[in-house]
């Protein structure tokens, strides 16, 4: 395998093709894609060498097609083989991958597809076959990983057979990489634009804070973190399940994978988590193989790290935080979590290349007028929102410039202070604690109620299951929405509640019992707020 580039091109797949050259022979993927609930029936494998020589195919035949550097193509195709080698092929000639969450919704979508000023898309025959009924989507050149048809071309125009060297594109700082396009919660879809020194320097970050050891086989609930196992040479077993709905994983299938391939990384967010964890205790299970447990993407109870700390006595066990425009900022030892105590959820010290500041910052973000933040800084313990910049840090978006202004606040020495919209203190140990996201933050009685501070007691209640507290936009007060444990003594948890908030001075607050509180579609971890106030009004 021969690839063609100066030293540090700046490109962020000479990393890969490194690991393409040293270890040509070890194997890279192995992706479930068909499975009963008892056992994972097939996979899909690929040996490091086995990718380089597709992603050479797919350079030329991108080349081929007429695609040159700087050129946009969507992608929307589940985790494969041709999935890493097609961003991996793109990112080497300079293209740029655009990733869209599927879970924002299809108006959504298309808002995202017309804000990426993408030409093409590569998606599945399905996908395709609703173009035809979308105006919007006629403009684009289609082309399907699982068949063809009227005005869709197969995956394979795009490959060429020929040498295997992969051309490496030199990148400088401001050469975008990959455009990943989140729903934004509220309003317009955000494109961050992910420049490859940004990916780069994400990538080393990850690999400072979470090293990878000879040996190492990462499981990932995480699709996004094959590239950067790619990148470090570390094989990746993806988990069976199905990532539009992860809290409905099958334990047993996770363990069987485990049991039979013996990874030594575990990558997932909470509700995975706790599944597998408690499947893990009730059969009385040991898994030596397992070194590394990492979770995160949304909050991590104390409930849910004891139960971790059961099911992998002997793993170190992290809490990562962070998000699409900055990951990581700080992560932390669940053994350090369940030995704290303070207000809200520990997320760990920020790394050193990280730069925290808690702010009071004014409602228009026009009016800021200290882009040093110095003078909306607030003091140690003061819950404000959580600014950060560094090098892994996004600078921008792509398109639309509404959220360059609402999330993005240039700094004096020309990087960006990123607006993650949560909420939070700094402890006297320099730790971050979040208290829960600006937008959820509910006014009443002429004061503030944090989400998280409230919602963390009223969790740990024997019996409660989830809990949420929002403002109703038909009540004339805030209500604590709760879901019970079916096997629960409801009137002891229902006391217990009222005495809790008595004593947080939120005895003024409605109680609603539900079936079910709405979580995110992305990682089913966070919960979904709107839906929620929909469905109490």
């Amino acid at each position: 395998m021969k690839h063609n580039h100066k030293k540090s091109s700046g490109n962020l797949v000479e990393l890969v093709v490194e690991q393409i050259e040293k270890h040509p022979h070890r194997e890279a993927l192995r992706i479930p894609v068909a499975w009963s609930n008892d056992a994972v029936t097939r996979y899909e494998t690929a040996t490091f060498g086995e990718m380089g020589r597709k992603i050479a195919s797919y350079q030329r035949g991108f080349r081929k097609a007429g695609y040159r550097p700087r050129d946009r193509v969507i992608i929307m195709i589940p985790p494969s083989v041709d999935l890493y080698c097609i961003i991996a092929a793109m990112l080497a000639s300079g293209m740029i991958p655009v990733l869209v969450d599927i879970s924002m919704g299809f108006r959504k979508m298309l808002t995202a597809f017309d804000d990426s000023m993408a030409g093409a898309i590569i998606t599945k025959q399905k996908f395709c076959r609703i173009r035809y009924f979308i105006p919007r989507l006629w403009k684009y050149r289609c082309y399907s990983v699982d068949g063809d048809g009227i005005g869709i071309r197969p995956i394979s125009h795009l490959q060429e057979a020929g040498s295997h060297r992969i051309d490496i594109v030199p990148c400088d700082r401001e050469t975008t990489g990959i455009i990943s396009f989140t729903s934004g919660s509220t309003g317009r879809p955000k494109g961050a634009d992910r420049k490859h020194w940004g990916l780069k320097q994400q990538h080393l970050a990850n690999r400072a804070i979470l090293p990878d050891r000879p040996g190492d086989i990462d499981m990932t609930a995480f699709p996004v973190y094959v590239l950067h196992n790619l990148a470090c040479g570390m094989p990746t077993l993806i988990a069976a399940v199905d990532f539009a709905a992860v809290k409905r994983v099958n334990p047993s299938l996770i363990l069987q994978q485990i049991r039979e391939f013996k990874p030594t990384r575990l990558s997932a967010a909470p509700v995975f988590m706790k599944r597998v964890a408690e499947h893990i205790i009730h059969n009385k299970m040991r898994l030596p193989s397992m070194r590394l447990i990492v979770t995160g993407g949304a909050p991590v109870p104390r409930k849910l790290c004891a139960i971790l700390r059961q099911a992998f006595p002997g793993a170190e066990i992290r809490v990562v935080y962070g998000s699409t425009e900055a990951e990581p900022i700080s992560s932390i030892s669940i053994d350090d979590i369940l030995e704290s105590v303070g207000e809200g959820f520990l997320v760990g010290k920020p790394y050193g290349f990280v730069r925290v500041k808690i702010v009071n910052l004014p409602p228009d973000h026009d009016s800021i007028s200290d882009h040093t933040l110095e003078r909306y800084t607030l003091q140690i313990g003061e819950i404000g929102e959580i600014v950060v910049a560094g090098d892994h840090v996004s600078r921008g978006y792509v398109a639309n410039p509404g959220p360059i202004g609402e999330y993005k606040i240039p700094c004096p020495d020309g990087s960006v202070w990123h607006r993650t919209g949560d909420t939070g203190y700094l402890d006297r140990k320099g730790r971050i604690w979040l208290t829960g996201r600006a937008r959820d933050v509910v006014q009443h009685g002429g004061r503030l109620i944090h989400p998280y501070l409230l919602e963390k007691k009223i969790d740990e209640v024997p019996g409660v299951v989830r809990s949420a507290v929002v403002a109703s936009g038909t009540a004339d007060r805030p209500i604590l929405a709760v879901v019970l444990d079916r096997t629960a003594k409801r009137e002891a948890s229902l006391k217990a509640i009222r005495e809790l908030m008595r004593g947080s001075d939120c005895d003024d607050i409605s109680i609603r019992e539900m079936n079910r509180i709405p979580l995110d579609k992305r990682h089913n971890s966070k919960i979904d707020r709107p839906a929620l106030i929909k469905m109490l009004d």
